[in-house]
């Protein structure tokens, strides 16, 4: 029996990535996501034919840039600018490329990431990891052995001083990511120098956001991670800013601390996840 095909797809509102799924994802189509949906659609389905050779997909996960539910779009940022909230869109991929919707996953980008680090860390039943995004955003979400917990710790109050894309004063967001970076200091973060006092104000705004983070998962979990797995160019770009957490951490929490770690498949997380996740509806189908 042939193998199964396999595709995954990145759909963010900058960019789309494409690849076949599988334990190794190397050939990666990327290109500028369409701000028509229509013709987002048919990008996506002439790019699959590309990275497949030609041929069908048996299964598609999509790894998406906002809320879905119900194989729709339910809110995100520049796709729901775009116009793309609401319209069917698992159901017209699957149209487009004679696939069954039933085999057609969407997931939130975050919560591909977390379904790629649940596949690959394997946590035992009754511990929990988290997967974090610290980019343009702060996004993340959390996962135990059987489900995948959706969650938004960069919109959560860290002090007042920063305006965060949602307009709200103080959001954990608007003091340590990259877009609230430019705009409370003026500057991209990565022409700030690492030596620069701006960049200590970042990372102790990221440690007092993840300490309070934590807590918050404690008194709705009941417990916290085992392992935080964070891509992002800030976290990853940022000067000492995991290996620094790591140490506030353990000094606030000791061995009650988790683990820091970079995320074990870094940017392609969402594809992987995206990957594991129609995989998983292929077996089912």
């Amino acid at each position: 029996m042939a193998e199964a095909l396999v595709l995954t797809v990145d759909n963010g509102g900058t960019r789309t990535r494409l690849a076949q799924g599988g334990k190794n994802i190397t050939q990666i189509e990327t290109y500028e996501t369409p701000k028509d949906y229509d013709q987002a659609v048919g990008q996506i389905a002439a790019k699959a034919r590309i990275v497949l050779g030609g041929n069908r997909p048996d299964a598609i996960g999509f790894s998406i840039a906002g809320k879905v539910e119900g194989g729709q779009i339910v809110s995100a940022g520049q796709l729901q600018e775009y116009g793309w909230v609401g319209r069917p869109f698992a159901a017209d991929v699957a149209e487009e490329l004679g696939v069954d919707p039933a085999r057609i996953v969407l997931l939130n980008d975050c919560a591909a990431g977390a379904n790629a680090e649940r596949v690959a860390r394997r946590p035992k039943d009754g511990e929990m990891g988290a997967f974090m995004v610290l980019s343009t955003g702060f996004g993340g979400a959390l996962y135990t052995s059987n489900e995948l917990i959706a969650d938004e710790p960069g919109h959560h109050y860290l002090r007042p001083g920063a305006v965060c894309g949602d307009g709200e004063d103080g959001h954990m967001e608007a003091h340590v990511s990259g877009s609230g970076i430019e705009r409370k200091f003026g500057v991209r973060g990565e022409h700030i120098p690492h030596d620069d006092p701006r960049w200590h104000e970042v990372r102790g705004d990221f440690y007092n956001s993840m300490d309070l983070t934590l807590a918050r998962y404690e008194v709705e979990y009941g417990a916290v991670p085992q392992t935080i797995g964070f891509t992002g160019s800030v976290a990853l770009g940022g000067p000492h800013l995991l290996s620094g957490l790591q140490r506030d951490l353990d000094a606030r929490m000791g061995g009650a601390a988790p683990r820091i770690e970079q995320a074990v498949y870094r940017d392609e997380s969402g594809l992987y996840g995206a990957a594991f996740a129609a995989g998983v509806a292929l077996q089912a189908a």
